[in-house]
């Protein structure tokens, strides 16, 4: 594979031996391009994708990003899909269809979205009825066009639009968790799958953002949502409106 990328005119291959050698490399390095292997990486093929787009995993979201399966299970597809990798095929593949795809993959890209629990690719040709649709953000190209200097400045800029979009769809879905858990003691349902839900989103969020009243109200949130999940009593009413109040808050919901 990296003799076909090299006769094909590709430069600066390398095929790291490790998963720890590929997360150094990303990290330290970055790459323009990124083909991993699903029969040998298994689950940490769809973490290291979800890493890169997440900006947790070097500093570009937008490397192209392939993923090589020996099986088109459902399971598998869809893991590959969720974590926002821009294409997946199936092995063994011949080198010049992998080639192909790499020079499809290097013109006009695909926007990216945007949404509570995905960073990627748009992967849906029309909107799900009843649903909005989430927004469209053009992101460069590592493959074509700009270089250098050029290429770094449009980096900067669609991280700080697509990273800007990810706070706000946290704090969003923070509102929605907040209702969720209100609707769910009301009808006395369980409401710990949205609690840990909570405490996963409030995390990032609190990470994300650099406004100090901001992060304080989201660390109280979680310390909020942590009492709830860990009491061994009944939980009351107060505790579960002030935490949901809080969520609204956040989400900037009018009281």
């Amino acid at each position: 594979m990296c003799s076909a990328l090299g006769t094909a005119g590709f430069a600066q291959i390398t095929a790291p031996p490790s998963l720890v050698k590929l997360h150094q490399t990303i990290r330290h390095e970055g790459a323009d391009l990124l083909i991993l292997n699903a029969g040998m990486d298994g689950d940490d093929t769809s973490f290291i994708t979800s890493g890169i787009r997440s900006g947790k995993l070097g500093r570009d979201p937008f490397t192209i990003i392939i993923v090589l399966m020996v099986a088109a299970n459902a399971s598998r597809v869809r893991s590959i899909a969720d974590s926002g990798a821009d294409d997946a095929l199936l092995l063994p593949i011949a080198s010049d269809t992998l080639i192909k795809k790499v020079i499809d993959l290097s013109g006009p890209r695909k926007p990216f979205v945007v949404t509570s629990d995905y960073i990627g690719p748009e992967r849906r040709n029309v909107p799900r009825p009843n649903q909005p649709s989430a927004r469209q953000i053009q992101v460069p190209n590592p493959l074509a066009g700009l270089r250098g200097d050029d290429y770094a400045a449009a980096l900067d800029a669609s991280r700080e639009r697509l990273f800007t979009e990810r706070i706000a769809r946290l704090a969003a879905h923070i509102g929605w968790l907040g209702n969720a858990i209100r609707e769910a003691a009301i009808k006395n349902e369980p409401v710990r799958p949205f609690l840990f839900r909570l405490d996963e989103v409030g995390k990032e969020l609190a990470e994300r953002i650099n406004v100090p009243e901001r992060i304080k109200a989201v660390r109280g949130l979680l310390a909020q949502a942590r009492a709830i999940r860990t009491s061994r009593d009944a939980v009351s009413a107060d505790a579960m409106a002030e935490l949901t109040a809080t969520a609204d808050m956040i989400a900037g919901v009018e009281p």
